[in-house]
């Protein structure tokens, strides 16, 4: 018999702290448990739905973990790296400060930065990770609100059935958030920026960020999905592609400044990855499958060591392979030429976390 139990956690002193003008309260924390619940792809479920309530210092409380696992029995589809499960592309919606749609939403392999819903385990870093051979994906980058957040499951709408799956969600009211060194301002959201370019022809510019004039903030961390397919995908130099920031966001080509001198080398790795995969603090490569005529690579980079931010918008690019200017033997430099080698299409698919303000 299938029990479905839902524990709510409520901890901290609601006491004031002397008797100051403002009374603020200490920090509380909440969440919820859930065991066996059952999601579909026609409808979202529940798992949290939470008001803030006390006065702080520091006005805003923040979704600081969730967490799931599931049947390992599953009915989904096939991949490169394996039979997928329902947990694996969960979609995770937060609503914040009473959003009809929400602001944050998350399939969960790649909300912990994972192409092609690979279930390698274990591994676990300061911010997400994945304990289990089925499931046990967690996260925890802080998700900011002043008033109120709602968290909703959801398997995708192409999935066929149902699952049954184990969750958790907590956070925390009136504590600041840092990364790195940086405190969040109170008002800080975080944004998810999900991409996608499909068929992207050799030399073209996959866009991951475009923030508006006028925005401020910080770049947590990247996530890239590549697919090279047909002639050129077993060369690998799609690789070749160097990383572009602009801010503002219409600054002319090649940017404020090149964040990458290839793929490989943004994640801090070098040769095309030749060491093969590894999950670092600040860097992976969780997927690494050249072929013939297809080859999938997925990596991240992570920026609370070494903070990124912009003060007036910011647009952010990868380029599919690249071109050595004949002038200076430099790359990265020039929009038009020869490209290095034989780069293939590609699809692409990123997300993106950025704190804006």
């Amino acid at each position: 018999m299938l029990v479905d139990k839902m524990i709510p956690l409520i901890l901290g002193a609601a006491a004031t702290v002397g008797a100051h003008a403002a009374d603020y309260a200490s920090p509380k924390s909440f969440g919820v448990g859930r065991s066996q619940i059952v999601i579909s792809s026609s409808q979202e479920t529940e798992l949290l739905n939470y008001e803030m309530s006390g006065t702080y210092a520091y006005p805003a409380a923040s979704i600081n973990f969730f967490w799931i696992t599931g049947d390992p029995w599953s009915n989904g589809p096939s991949t490169p790296t394996g039979q997928a499960a329902g947990v694996d592309y969960s979609i995770w919606r937060f609503y914040i400060d009473g959003e009809s749609v929400p602001s944050v939403k998350l399939q969960m392999s790649q909300a912990a930065f994972v192409g092609n819903a690979d279930s390698s385990a274990p591994w676990d870093n300061d911010f997400f990770g994945k304990n289990s051979k089925f499931g046990g994906w967690h996260v925890n980058i802080p998700i900011q609100f002043q008033h109120s957040v709602r968290v909703t499951i959801k398997l995708p709408e192409w999935w066929n059935g149902t699952e049954r799956v184990f969750a958790m969600c907590r956070g925390v009211e009136g504590l600041p958030n840092r990364i790195g060194s940086f405190e969040l301002p109170p008002t800080a959201r975080l944004v998810a920026s999900v991409s996608n370019s499909s068929e992207l022809a050799p030399l073209g510019f996959h866009e991951l960020v475009n923030v508006p004039l006028g925005t401020s903030g910080l770049m947590l961390g990247t996530m890239i999905d590549i697919t090279m397919y047909g002639a050129g995908a077993e060369s690998l130099n799609t690789l070749e592609g160097c990383w572009h920031a602009y801010s503002p966001p219409d600054t002319p080509f090649p940017g404020s400044f090149v964040l990458g001198t290839g793929a490989e080398d943004y994640p801090e790795s070098a040769f095309y990855f030749n060491a093969g995969p590894y999950r670092g603090p600040t860097s992976g490569l969780t997927v690494m499958k050249p072929g013939a005529n297809l080859s999938l690579v997925s990596f991240y980079k992570l920026h609370h060591k070494d903070p990124f931010f912009f003060n007036n918008g910011f647009k952010f690019q990868w380029r599919n392979g690249d071109i050595t200017d004949p002038e200076t033997g430099e790359k990265c430099t020039v929009v038009t030429g020869t490209p290095i080698g034989t780069p293939s299409f590609v699809n692409v698919t990123t997300l993106s976390y950025l704190y804006t303000w």
